[in-house]
């Protein structure tokens, strides 16, 4: 099978800020033991980490891992102190703004809501999970098992984040980037190209046709889906056109597998007039790919030979046939309570700021 591109999400440049001098200068009025100060410096060096990963364009587990760890942390302290009043300012660029990638004069977003600091880390933690699916070698079974994993885990965060920002989450406009239609549109693209590689894999291994047309099936409508987000006018401006046009022909190319093999189970079960009609769309389909278009048209050529001189057959029309059934084999993957849930809470002897609990914000999550 021709060789698949994962399409990657680019990342959020972010701007370094001093956590620990204005937290610390908000826990003067309290009493609390020596190790939160440590553990301020500890949630300090995971952003550091972060952010160097950012700037250095770094696309590692280990990078990753330390978003996540970073995300968690921030969880744990946010449910003892009134963050927001340290006044912070968070700073942090829309993904997709050509100037912020090119190092340009592009101006930050700021604000001091943690919500929006923890919304700009899970967008950066989904992203790098992109970016590593698009590291992996789809060649090799290891590849796609963990190309599939990552692209589900950044459609679950994508598809997490897909409630709007509150009005009051940060002093200036959000960026695109963490819009509703952007997040749909690319939480979509994840989820389509983890099926293809659920399909790509089936291909490879030899599996039996109707299990190849129905995943080629399923693939094709997530394609479909993703490419009407891309495509929506509130954002088709934010990619490159080449995100478009893939998306399309890899719609394209998915129901031409479709037909393809819903044309050989139709050869199997000596429906030689349906065979010819799905072969006959999987070559139009399939224009695009010339190793599949010359497969399919070996293919049709033979059915139309075997049904003229054997079987006489009816071809009926495209419309008459009962659209391919899909299977489902890949979702979103659900946002954990913790990333790194091995790792200890920074700040678990740290006690609350008041007698009532302080909700800790789910980061635009219900």
């Amino acid at each position: 099978m021709e060789n698949l591109k994962v399409l990657s999400v680019p990342l959020k440049v972010v701007g370094e800020v001093d956590l620990v001098k204005p937290l610390t200068a908000l826990l003067k009025s309290k009493t609390y033991p020596p190790s939160v100060s440590s553990s301020l410096g500890s949630l300090q060096a995971l952003r550091n980490r972060m952010v160097a990963a950012i700037k250095s364009g770094e696309v590692t587990t280990s990078a990753l891992e330390a978003m996540q760890s970073y995300y968690d942390q921030l969880g744990c302290l946010e449910t003892k102190m009134p963050f927001t009043q340290a006044k912070i300012y968070f700073k942090w660029l829309d993904a997709f703004d050509k100037g912020g990638w090119l190092g340009g004069a592009v101006s930050y977003t700021m604000s001091t809501s943690l919500l929006y600091e923890k919304a700009c880390v899970l967008f950066n933690v989904a992203a790098l999970s992109t970016r590593l699916a698009a590291e992996q070698d789809l060649g090799e079974e290891e590849g796609l098992r963990r190309a599939t994993q990552l692209l589900q885990s950044a459609s679950g965060v994508f598809t997490a984040m897909m409630i709007p920002l509150p009005a009051d989450s940060t002093e200036q406009k959000p960026t695109l980037d963490l819009s509703p239609d952007c997040l749909e549109a690319i939480a979509a693209l994840c989820l389509a190209q983890a099926q293809d590689c659920v399909l790509r894999k089936a291909v490879r291994d030899g599996k039996k046709a109707a299990v190849v047309a129905k995943l080629a099936s399923h693939a094709k409508s997530l394609y479909l889906q993703a490419g009407l987000g891309l495509a929506r006018e509130t954002v088709n401006g934010m990619w490159e056109r080449e995100w478009l046009v893939v998306v399309e022909q890899r719609a394209a190319l998915c129901r031409g597998l479709a037909e393809l093999h819903q044309g050989t189970v139709a050869r199997e079960q000596g429906k030689w007039g349906e065979s010819i009609t799905r072969l006959t769309t999987a070559k139009a389909a399939m224009a695009g790919s010339p190793d599949w278009l010359i497969k399919a048209e070996e293919a049709l050529q033979e059915a139309i030979k075997d049904n003229e001189f054997i079987y006489h057959d009816r071809v009926p029309e495209a419309d008459a046939l009962e659209p391919v059934a899909a299977a489902a084999v890949v979702k979103a993957t659900p946002l954990p309570g913790r990333w790194r849930p091995g790792e200890a809470d920074l700040f678990s002897e740290m006690p609350p700021w008041t007698e009532a609990k302080i909700k800790k914000e789910e980061c635009i999550i219900s």
